[in-house]
């Protein structure tokens, strides 16, 4: 994968100063793949900055990948200690993205505007770098404000709501 290959670069540019920022993008199956990309995301939180995530719609890089991805921003100022998380939503109405439909700049006003001033809503989290460390460096970190379409109970629960249901 492509992934080591930019893992290296970013590292050697920061290890011989020659950045001091960098943001990537990398699909969320690469963000918690194989133990090379856990070692490098310790290295990450660790040694840099990585301050922000902004997660994209699934379906930005139509037709070419399905896959949702994520913008990580980061700086060489010192380790990580709170990650801030921004989801930006599919538009109202809209399914997906494709070539002849692509996400639009006009889509990131809200996160433009979150940016300078971050808050926590239904769109924004923050998370420690002891808790992303506590996971496995797992940098898939599920939005702990969205709005929760399904409950999950244990299945005797659920049967036993059933049972009750017919009951009546």
């Amino acid at each position: 994968s492509d992934y080591g290959l930019t893992a290296s670069i970013w590292r050697r540019d920061l290890e011989a100063g020659l950045i001091e920022r960098r943001e990537l993008q990398r699909h969320e199956q690469e963000l918690d793949s194989i133990a090379v990309a856990r070692a490098e995301k310790r290295r990450l939180i660790e040694e840099c900055n990585l301050h922000t995530i902004v997660r994209l719609p699934q379906g930005v890089f139509a037709p070419y990948t399905d896959i949702p991805a994520n913008l990580l921003f980061f700086e060489r100022s010192g380790p990580t200690t709170d990650i801030w998380f921004y989801e930006i939503p599919l538009p109202e109405g809209r399914k997906k993205y494709s070539k002849t439909a692509p996400m639009q700049f006009e889509e990131f006003a809200d996160c433009l505007a979150w940016w300078n001033n971050r808050k926590e809503s239904s769109l924004a989290w923050k998370v420690s770098a002891a808790d992303v460390a506590a996971r496995g460096y797992n940098l898939d970190v599920k939005n702990p404000n969205a709005k929760q379409t399904l409950e999950h109970v244990a299945p005797e629960v659920a049967v036993a709501r059933v049972w009750e249901h017919e009951g009546e």
